[in-house]
């Protein structure tokens, strides 16, 4: 590198990939909220409920999938959750929901969460 010093190079900007976290979900929902995931590029992390913040934390997800039973047993903090990392809180009414619906609403959601990171200037 002929007069060029490393601190000289510009540094690679690493964009995370978009994240769906999902919450206390039985696997068979799991894997169709996976399949949502993946129509809206986006990974999918799985977590129970107890370690929802730890997961949230690490992964800054755009989206948060949650049952709405489970939701009910401490609203607050989820929505502070959510809150913090700016996802959007997807509240499902059960586990029979139709594949077509909750792909709409997890791929809605992610768009809506991308548009208002990119619309928000502040830090993260």
């Amino acid at each position: 590198m002929d007069g060029v010093s490393r601190s000289d190079l510009p540094t690679a900007k690493v964009t995370p990939a978009p994240v769906v976290l999902v919450v206390g979900l039985a696997p068979e929902l799991v894997a169709r909220c996976r399949e949502a995931a993946i129509a809206g590029q986006s990974l999918l992390v799985e977590s129970d409920v107890t370690s929802a913040a730890t997961h949230a934390a690490q992964t800054r997800p755009l989206v948060i999938v949650v049952l709405e039973d489970v939701y009910a047993f401490d609203a607050r903090s989820f929505n502070d959750l959510a809150a913090d990392v700016r996802a959007r809180l997807v509240l499902l009414p059960d586990e029979r929901i139709a594949q077509s619906e909750l792909e709409a609403i997890i791929v809605g959601a992610i768009l809506e969460a991308e548009a208002s990171r990119e619309s928000f200037n502040g830090p993260f």
